[in-house]
Parts: C-alpha cells; sequence; structure tokens
C-alpha cells in the first residue's frame, strides 16, 4: 500500500476492460451483425454480443462489442457516444470486466439472510411444503 490509499475491504472491484465497449439504450431490433457492421469503421471487431433477457428471450438493449486495440475502442466511443442508431440516441463506454470470486470466503455477508426475513409473516411461514399455521389474517 501507498501512504494514505485506502484498503479495499469488500473484495476486488471490476476493472475497466481495454478493448470492450458497452453500448446502452439500443433498438430491440439491433442484431450483431449490424453492431459488426457500425464498429468496424473504427476498427477491427474481434466480437459482438447482444445481451438477451433470458425469461424473455428479447434483446435487453444493450450490447458488447470487443476491439481489437484499446485505441480502436477509445475512437468508437467518442464517436459513437450520444449518437442515434435507428432512432434510438445510444450511450458507450468501457464495459466493466466480470468480477470472479476466487473462493467463498469472499462472498459478503450481506448475502445471508437476515433473522428479519425468515421470521413468520401475517399469512404465516413458508416451508418446503408451502404455508405452515402461525400467522393471521
Amino acid at each position: 500500500r501507498t501512504p494514505g490509499s485506502r484498503q479495499n475491504t469488500s473484495g476486488p472491484l471490476p476493472t475497466q476492460s481495454r478493448t470492450n465497449v458497452y453500448i446502452g439504450n439500443l433498438p430491440e431490433t439491433i442484431t450483431e451483425a449490424r453492431l459488426t457492421d457500425i464498429f468496424k469503421r473504427y476498427g477491427q471487431v474481434v466480437s459482438t454480443k447482444v445481451i438477451i433477457n433470458r425469461l424473455t428471450g428479447r434483446p435487453l438493449g444493450t450490447a458488447l462489442v470487443r476491439l481489437q486495440t484499446h485505441e480502436q475502442a477509445q475512437l468508437a466511443i467518442a464517436s459513437l457516444g450520444g449518437s442515434a442508431i435507428e432512432q434510438r440516441r445510444v450511450y458507450c463506454r468501457f464495459a466493466n470486466e466480470k468480477r470472479r470470486f476466487r473462493d467463498a470466503a469472499e462472498i459478503t455477508e450481506s448475502s445471508t439472510p437476515s433473522p428479519a426475513s425468515t421470521s413468520p409473516g401475517a399469512y404465516g411461514e413458508f416451508s418446503e411444503a408451502g404455508i405452515v399455521e402461525g400467522g393471521g389474517v
């Protein structure tokens, strides 16, 4: 540690990618081929991924595009940020890398339920079999 720096006690923070661009506010009709077409003006496109809602199977309006170099990604962000794609004003930024846990010790206590959340409510307690007595209506 350097003098005056604060220690991060909540685990590793996500780091920004140097070549992966996050694009938001895209129209639902956008395709990976269309994004590749748009981004190839700024450099070599390595990969393109339109993010899909797992439940509905429909696009979320966001995507990731990985370019060959950091300079190409910077140029794409500067050029496309605030521009319109199919009448939607999009925003671009460097994507955050996925946060990966090395072991269970890095998971914070906030992920465990508090005793208040497991107490019986007005309709009784929940169990694997359903609602059991204990609450009143």
